[in-house]
């Protein structure tokens, strides 16, 4: 019985795939970027020990130096910084048509647009009034075969994990 709700549900791995995409398309981007630099800083380091007259070091042991931990962090040191940059810039700085940007007459701290847990706060209230509208009655809408019904139609799924 499991198996075939597990079917009707749309399969295990193709739906794990497609609920996770995004996060599994960062974590192989991220895996790429350090498997690149990896590989690049081995040839460099192993080039610049061989100008010195040392013996070069494999890969495995190259990836566990503290020249290669150096170079990751400088890279992220690099990295946070441009980004706290480009936040901090866009607080007090404004670019005529960018959607980066505040609207010219907003420039400043202040924001109408809700962050963080303001943001949370919004999108439960929203749901929080959906949900007051379903009980009432007062959302209608079609139904499987496209046509009008005066009942709400009920297709809750599970909330994912940290909205409500």
């Amino acid at each position: 019985m499991a198996d075939s709700r597990k079917r009707a549900e749309g399969g295990g791995l193709s739906r794990f795939l497609k609920e996770n995409s995004l996060s599994l398309f960062f974590g192989a981007l991220f895996l790429g970027t350090i498997a690149a630099q990896s590989m690049a800083g081995q040839r460099a380091f192993n080039e610049e020990q061989r100008a010195h007259g040392s013996e070069p070091l494999s890969w495995s042991e190259y990836v566990t130096s503290p020249d290669f931990g150096q170079a990751v962090m400088e890279n992220w040191q690099s990295e946070f910084l441009q980004f706290t940059l480009f936040i901090l810039a866009t607080i007090w700085l404004v670019q005529k048509g960018s959607n980066e940007s505040k609207r010219l007459d907003s420039a400043g701290v202040e924001s109408e647009q809700p962050i963080g847990m303001a943001a949370e706060a919004a999108a439960r209230q929203v749901l929080v009034e959906a949900v007051r509208q379903l009980e009432a009655g007062a959302i209608t809408g079609q139904n499987e075969r496209g046509r009008h019904v005066d009942q709400p139609i009920v297709r809750l799924r599970q909330p994912q994990q940290g909205i409500v």
